[in-house]
């Protein structure tokens, strides 16, 4: 009884964990920020497309870490159930 109350008071504060730190949203900006630069890459000048490859970097570089922190927090949770 104890055991599955703790797992379902687990994995609702792990839904609340990766919600909190991990934003889902990351992703669809990053979608949208190189639609737009693609629609528009032609007219820009040198400078703002290196500016908008950085913004798109950066943010593809975080969504990268929040990946990884996620597969720590799977890994971390796994060993602490079994």
């Amino acid at each position: 009884m104890f055991k599955g109350d703790h797992q379902a008071w687990l994995s609702t504060n792990i839904i609340c964990t990766l919600r909190t730190f991990f934003p889902l949203d990351l992703l669809k900006d990053i979608d949208g920020l190189a639609e737009e630069y693609l629609k528009n890459v032609r007219g820009m000048s040198p400078e703002k497309r290196t500016q908008k490859l950085s913004t798109i970097d950066n943010k593809f570089s975080k969504s990268r870490e929040y990946g990884d922190d996620k597969v720590q927090l799977a890994m971390q949770t796994y060993e602490m159930v079994s």
